[in-house]
């Protein structure tokens, strides 16, 4: 996976990556069409047609982006217009992960993937739009193998949460998957150490409860003010 890096931007540039992918895709469907009308007038019996001036439907119009838009505008972005990945990040991305597996072939897929880069763009800025793209693949297949993990997993009580946190690490790299699950990891943690306590045969009632009041501290002295 790519670092994540600051791109200074000189106030004169050339198309941005999402403007010079959607300018690709935009050329080669004119192409394309070019290539099919002239081989198709090609022959002596059918005339050359001029082309049609209706518009030709594009798929992306048809997809609504309002659900993705609408998550992602949680995305945080530091002062020098990079993203900030936290435990909020994988949730704020959720609904261009759903596009995504909605548009699993190109080239609709590439379609949709353009266009959502040019929304990114014009939300977030050039740096920041480009490190969301290359975070959504990795999202998306970290999904799909989470959701076939759980299908597994999910009825042994508990589920083996260290295999899971495992997985996140060699799917995502150790770096990434912490700044993304470190919470979830805290709470599960928190969460087998309650049921710990509270099935120890050895310790009294009052015992447990103050294992548990100990326990507990950490998290209401990081909970924030309202």
């Amino acid at each position: 996976m790519s670092a994540f890096k600051n791109v200074s931007m000189p106030a004169i540039r050339p198309p941005s990556i999402a403007q010079q992918r959607i300018i690709v895709v935009v050329f080669s469907v004119v192409a394309g069409a070019v290539e099919r009308r002239q081989n198709a007038g090609g022959s002596a019996n059918h005339p050359v047609r001029k082309f049609s001036t209706t518009p030709v439907p594009n798929v992306v119009d048809e997809l609504d982006f309002t659900n993705a838009e609408a998550a992602w505008s949680n995305l945080q972005i530091d002062t020098q217009g990079n993203l900030k990945i936290d435990a909020l990040t994988e949730t704020a991305l959720s609904g261009a992960i759903a596009l995504m597996h909605d548009q699993p072939s190109a080239p609709d897929s590439e379609l949709a993937m353009a266009r959502m880069a040019f929304l990114l763009e014009r939300q977030f800025g050039a740096a920041a739009s480009q490190q969301i793209i290359e975070l959504l693949p990795l999202l998306k297949h970290y999904a799909e193998t989470q959701q076939r993990w759980w299908e597994a997993n999910g009825s042994r009580i508990p589920p083996p949460y260290a295999e899971l946190f495992l997985l996140q690490d060699e799917l995502l790299g150790e770096t990434l998957a912490k700044k993304l699950f470190s919470e979830q990891r805290r709470l599960v943690r928190t969460m087998l150490a309650t049921q710990q306590i509270r099935n120890d045969g050895s310790q009294t009632q009052a015992e447990k409860d103050l294992a548990l009041m100990d326990m507990q501290k950490p998290l209401k002295e990081a909970a924030p003010i309202e």
